[in-house]
């Protein structure tokens, strides 16, 4: 593999000096000495002491190896001291900041909000990054200003955020290139991965140019195109250039939103076992009122076109986020009482997101949630499977977090939405904005970009929309 890389990199670039800051066992220092036989320099570093010593048996005089942490910064003092053109290269870690948490290892990254994300989004998943994304971010800051190639072996979807990363901040950004590779094959792990190429130059002046996306190392001709596009990344430039005001979202449409998150399932999720009379997930039996227990559909429910009859519940706490749940103790006894009883799931829950909230306090809810109809989709499964919800029990439907839903009032918007979600047209404008390789390929910002009634006009349903959505609906 390292062969490989290193002769499709040799088209990009001949360097003067060549990095690879977590080197492992030489397998890249090593390609890389054959491959670039006019670097003057091949500079080598690694945390693992045994490693090290491995690396310092290749024969050949131009090669540096140093114990390091990446995180010192010592490969930047060496990359400052550099002339010339440089190619950083090589294989780093595909593991998250949580997982090394979780290994209790201290050569970790200083968090930090690269993304300025916001609220809830900063506390949850999305602040959650591989630790590969880190330490890339931070070569293409190194490389700012000169001539040089940064070459990485990476997750796909790592790969993407960088490239967001680069088209947002890099101001020598020339040109850049992901070519896939079997991960299962290589590296006996089951995720998409490729190689990443990212060329710039001082002076460049290349602005958004897209990346151009090769099925495998040995593929000349591109299958595929990644760019970002208002803000947003997409994965066939050529049509959304074509088609912008599909993607030019009216501020008057509903939102999409996503399901209930409580992080209690033992607790909050349910079957019903007789009226009011409930099961709980650790085969506990309960009697609640019906105030706040709702039907409940989940990701696979919901792919899977299972929607009635509902088999399971959800008991919701509170209807909109921070409020206050002891008006239960008048209005729903029994289910204050079951709560108080299971307070310490509650307690236990590890997300940050539930931090400085009140014991029993979910997200996700709003006056959206507890509409009557709803058009759902699973965030999880690689299909696009749209499903009209109605309510059921004369009760509105919930969602689990793994699921979007568009809040519609009545059985005319809800219909009408799939059917235009359900066309030739949505369906490549959506595609345009999915990447079905990640790991959650629907997302709340990609539904979010489609502008609905732009799609209803190029239908024919102009009217129909406007009718629907912003006058009276006599239905």
């Amino acid at each position: 593999m390292a062969q490989g890389v290193c002769r499709l990199t040799r088209k990009f670039i001949d360097p003067d000096a060549i990095l690879e800051p977590n080197c492992g066992q030489g397998a890249f220092v090593l390609a890389a000495a054959k491959a670039f036989p006019n670097a003057k320099r091949i500079w080598a570093g690694d945390v693992n002491a045994q490693y090290v010593q491995n690396v310092k048996r290749i024969n050949d005089s131009r090669v540096v190896v140093q114990r390091t942490n990446f995180f010192s910064g010592r490969w930047k003092e060496v990359l400052n001291s550099q002339t010339g053109s440089v190619l950083i290269i090589g294989n780093p870690p595909w593991v998250t900041n949580s997982e090394l948490a979780r290994l209790n290892s201290g050569n970790v990254p200083k968090k930090e909000n690269a993304e300025n994300l916001a609220g809830i989004d900063a506390l949850t998943g999305k602040s959650n990054f591989d630790v590969s994304e880190w330490m890339m971010v931070e070569e293409v800051k190194a490389l700012q200003g000169r001539s040089g190639v940064l070459a990485m072996l990476c997750k796909t979807s790592v790969a993407r955020k960088v490239l967001r990363f680069v088209w947002k901040n890099a101001q020598t950004y020339a040109s850049a290139s992901i070519y896939k590779i079997d991960a299962k094959r290589f590296f006996d792990v089951s995720v998409e991965a490729c190689l990443l190429l990212i060329r710039f130059q001082p002076k460049a002046n290349a602005a958004l140019a897209p990346c151009l996306v090769y099925d495998s190392l040995e593929s000349v001709q591109p299958s595929q195109t990644v760019a970002l596009r208002n803000g947003t990344l997409v994965n066939d430039a050529a049509f959304t250039d074509a088609f912008p005001e599909l993607f030019q979202p009216d501020a008057l449409q509903p939102l999409w939103r996503s399901g209930v998150k409580h992080d209690c399932s033992k607790v909050l999720e349910l079957t019903r076992i007789d009226d009011n009379v409930y099961l709980n997930k650790l085969g506990e039996q309960t009697t609640l009122e019906p105030l706040c227990v709702y039907p409940l559909l989940k990701s696979s429910d919901v792919a899977n076109g299972r929607v009635e009859p509902i088999r399971r519940f959800l008991l919701v706490p509170q209807t909109r986020v921070g409020q206050n749940v002891e008006r239960l103790q008048d209005d729903a006894p029994l289910t204050w009482t079951y709560l108080q009883n299971h307070l310490d799931y509650f307690q236990n829950r590890k997300s940050a997101v539930y931090n400085k909230q009140t014991p029993f306090s979910i997200f996700g809810v709003g006056d959206y949630a507890f509409t009557p109809w709803k058009v759902a989709i699973s965030g999880l499964y690689r299909t696009l499977a749209f499903q009209v919800i109605k309510p059921q029990e004369d009760r509105p439907v919930v969602f689990d977090d793994t699921c979007y839903l568009l809040p519609c009032q009545t059985k005319r918007q809800a219909a009408l939405v799939k059917r235009i979600l359900d066309s030739p047209l949505a369906v490549q404008a959506i595609n345009a904005l999915v990447f079905w390789d990640s790991k959650r390929p629907i997302k709340c910002e990609a539904l979010n970009r489609l502008n609905l009634l732009k799609l209803a006009k190029r239908q024919g349903l102009e009217n129909e929309y406007q009718s629907a959505f912003r006058l009276k609906d006599s239905n």
